[in-house]
């Protein structure tokens, strides 16, 4: 038996550097009937059991989509990017280096730099691969600086260091830090916006401050009053007792307070002194699992964030916590509201002792929960997905976490025949979505703007929040394939990019957002391909699925049966075709996946039945996705069905009507007109004459009927006969008319002659008012419609200018 030999894959990846790379489809001689017989059966007993035949192909192949310059698209390497700390958001590093270079370097040194900046910034990519875990910005700049004085090799001109000196200031002044795509970019671009927050926290710690120290004042006031009294009074102590004093010496401003209600001031002082001192040294609390904390080197890129590492169970160990900081909270914002009430001298025993008797965390408001320290969960997906009963209760209302679960290639590309293999571990943002109360996002570190989108919204939610991120395998971040596997993750549908914000709108659809996934109303995203055949070339429509995707690892594309040139059969369907048929119908088929060798000739590889149900599997998690994003609905196209069918059949009943009505009507008129003639014709002979022509009937000659729904009906029937028989069947309407079932809605008239033209219910052209503008108006629009579904009939004004032109221009479109 052969084998597959794929011990090469990164390098199947590099081969296909040329995007004007048109594939080769060949066939073979057929062999003999004997062995042509002896593969189909093998094939189906691979299909089957998974033991690939005597007949598969010996080549170094990869899944045909997985080398995205075939189709002149490759996917966006948006890295390095630059953290803009003044702006406080990502930005490209590429585009700020072309503007820096075009401003401080000579023109011809520009334009050869402008050009070699790909190339550059590969080499500052590969640099940052191998830096430490704490970003260090100085340094990065150097490594650039560096890299760009290198960039123009024996041809450095010697005033070049003056000019990069330039650059690297202007660099230096942006404060970065600069980040390449790699396993811990994610958690460094968390640290950095979770320092951001630091600001309105260090304005939250001042304003704790000031009411701790009014709250003590208070305290101090209280204390010290009965002293300072006592003293004033010490010459008449023989005269007055110490109660007596107190009742004649003048009121101090909170001197006075009950027992109770200064037990409740001290309290509060002691709570605030609490949340400044938490508060100023551990604004953040992270959970992380010892195995990812040692494996992306987490405790360096957190820096002095309070990170308590755990063998397991992040969650709950997070859930313990957060209850009980979600009662220091309740008790920190409690103590804020009564110092503003005692230092403004607005509290009002009556009323204030019942409500901070009864404070309770439904008390807060939105601005006292943006306030509250993030707690955040970072752990693996499938982790997470093992305790579902704590996950779900953490995104309970006003639990406010932040979990930052992790999927690797390795986590979502698994051999597909591991039995012990969990897709829930892939659909966890499902069981955030249905708590309808978190904001969820889904995706990966490719994109790194909607990334960064995801995590600042994410951290400014008052809500619990889940983040599914697909990540790169920890150490392998100098896997050239590594940016393009992960992509292919999303085009296929294998890990669909999704938000879910519950404030961007106020009903359930509107929180939906799909739309960064590729052709996301498709149920498989597809490309056209240019193929050489013998004879010449043509163009063939590529679907990509999860198979194309389970393909590109290793152990995947050594199970792929390579099917020989010369094998050609019915019973040989693309993945897409097998699923999207019925059950019935699926039987004998072979579903197959198309690969490209080193040579780019293309070969078809089937798929053992094993793969199906995990493919079905992701193919159903998608069609879910978009029933509820609203993108492919299948109620609303099956009710849009009916409705069409219903209308159709509403229209035809309707015309058939017509068309009786209008025949009966002219068939009572026609008899009548026989009749008077008849009658003409025989008073005539008994008067003698003989000129028949004279007694001829003014009747109606025979005129074809030409209906349409949205036609003036009334004016059909009331049109008068013509006196001569037509030459031609045509029948033209005195008033415009629109055939509105051909309308494409392109606005074009409705624009242009609103008082004539309108849209009906299905939003399709109709005409309101035949008079309501020029005739001149109603054939230009008829000109210009691209159904030419509009006919302008005969116009109105006959003292309208230019008529006889007009006419002219209008017949072809009557």
């Amino acid at each position: 038996m052969n084998e597959i030999n794929n011990s090469y894959a990164n390098q199947i990846l590099d081969c296909y550097a040329d995007s004007n790379v048109v594939v080769t489809r060949e066939q073979e001689p057929a062999p003999q009937h004997e062995e042509l017989k002896s593969y189909r059966d093998q094939l189906h007993r691979y299909f089957v059991q998974g033991v690939k035949t005597d007949f598969c192909q010996n080549s170094n192949v990869a899944p045909l989509l997985s080398a995205p310059c075939l189709r002149g698209i490759e996917p966006a390497m948006r890295y390095p990017v630059l953290f803009d700390r003044e702006k406080s958001n990502l930005c490209s590093l590429h585009e700020r280096l072309e503007v820096l270079i075009s401003d401080h370097c000579a023109a011809d040194i520009s334009k050869v730099l402008i050009e070699k900046l790909p190339s550059i910034l590969l080499s500052l990519q590969g640099k940052l691969q191998v830096a430490e875990p704490e970003l260090n910005y100085d340094s990065q700049v150097d490594e650039l600086m560096e890299i760009l004085g290198n960039a123009l090799g024996d041809d450095t001109p010697k005033d070049f260091k003056k000019q990069l000196d330039s650059i690297k200031q202007k660099l230096l002044s942006y404060k970065g830090p600069i980040m390449g795509f790699g396993a811990r970019t994610p958690f460094q671009l968390l640290h950095i916006h979770l320092k951001a927050r630091i600001a309105p926290f260090s304005e939250f710690i001042v304003a704790m401050q000031r009411k701790l120290s009014g709250l003590s004042e208070i305290v101090n006031l209280q204390d010290k009053g009965r002293e300072k009294d006592s003293a004033h009074f010490e010459f008449a102590k023989d005269l007055l007792s110490l109660d007596e004093v107190q009742d004649v010496a003048p009121r101090r401003v909170s001197s006075n307070l009950s027992k109770a209600r200064l037990k409740q001031i001290r309290d509060s002082i002691n709570v605030l002194s609490n949340a400044v001192k938490s508060y100023t040294e551990h604004p953040n609390k992270i959970f992380i699992t010892k195995k990812l904390q040692e494996s992306y080197h987490l405790k360096e890129v957190f820096g002095q964030a309070a990170i308590e590492v755990v063998e397991s169970g992040a969650i709950s160990h997070a859930k313990a916590y957060l209850k009980k900081e979600m009662s220091n909270f309740v008790a920190l914002i409690r103590a804020m509201r009564l110092a503003e009430l005692e230092i403004g001298q607005s509290y009002d025993e009556s009323l204030h002792d019942a409500y901070f008797a009864g404070f309770a965390r439904s008390y807060l408001n939105d601005g006292d929960i943006k306030y509250f320290p993030p707690v955040l969960v970072i752990d693996e997906s499938h982790n997470i997905a093992d305790q579902p009963k704590d996950f779900l209760s953490l995104l309970s209302d006003g639990a406010f976490v932040k979990v930052f679960a992790i999927n690797t290639l390795n986590d979502i590309n698994l051999p597909v025949v591991a039995t012990e293999l969990e897709e829930s571990a892939l659909e966890i943002a499902s069981l955030a979505i249905f708590r309808r109360n978190a904001y969820v996002y889904q995706g990966s570190i490719e994109d790194p703007y909607t990334f960064e989108n995801a995590i600042r919204d994410g951290l400014n939610a008052t809500a619990p929040v889940l983040w599914n991120v697909l990540l790169p395998d920890a150490g392998s971040e100098d896997d050239p394939g590594c940016p393009i596997r992960i992509h292919r993750a999303i085009e296929s549908r294998q890990f669909p990019r999704l938000t879910y914000d519950i404030e961007a709108g106020m009903d359930f659809g509107s929180h939906f957002n799909l739309e960064d996934n590729p052709q996301c109303d498709l149920l498989y995203p597809n490309q056209m391909l240019e193929i050489k055949v013998p004879g010449g070339k043509h163009t063939e429509q590529i679907s990509l699925s999860s198979a194309d995707f389970l393909a590109m690892e290793t152990h995947n594309l050594q199970a792929l049966e390579i099917i020989p040139d010369w094998y050609q059969n019915e019973n040989l369907v693309s993945v897409v075709d097998y699923l999207s048929a019925d059950s019935e119908s699926q039987i004998g088929k072979i579903p197959i996946i198309q690969v490209v060798d080193e040579d780019y000739k293309l070969h078809r590889a089937a798929i053992p039945a094993s793969w199906l149900q995990r493919i079905r599997s992701r193919l159903d998690y998608w069609r879910f996705l978009q029933e509820l994003g609203g993108v492919k609905s299948q109620h609303f196209e099956n009710k849009l069905s009916r409705s069409k069918a219903e209308w159709t059949q509403a229209t035809e009943v309707e015309l058939k009507e017509l068309e009786a009505r209008l025949s009966e009507e002219y068939e009572t008129k026609r008899s009548g007109d026989i009749e008077k003639a008849i009658h003409n014709i025989l008073f005539a002979l008994m008067e003698g004459k003989t000129d028949l022509d004279s007694l001829a009937v003014d009747s109606t000659a025979p005129v074809p009927v030409s209906v349409t729904l949205e036609a003036d009906q009334e004016s059909v029937e009331k049109e008068p006969a013509p006196k001569e028989t037509p030459k031609e069947e045509v029948s033209v309407s005195k008033v415009a008319w629109v055939e509105s079932d051909d309308c494409t809605s392109c606005n074009d008239c409705i624009n242009a002659v609103p008082n004539v033209f309108k849209y009906n219910s299905n939003k399709q052209a109709q005409v309101h008012n035949p008079k309501g503008d020029k005739y001149a108006k109603i054939v230009a629009a008829a000109e210009k419609c691209p159904a030419m579904c509009i006919h302008p009939g005969l116009p109105h004004d006959p003292n309208e200018p230019g008529l006889e032109k007009l006419l002219k221009r209008a017949e072809k479109y009557q």
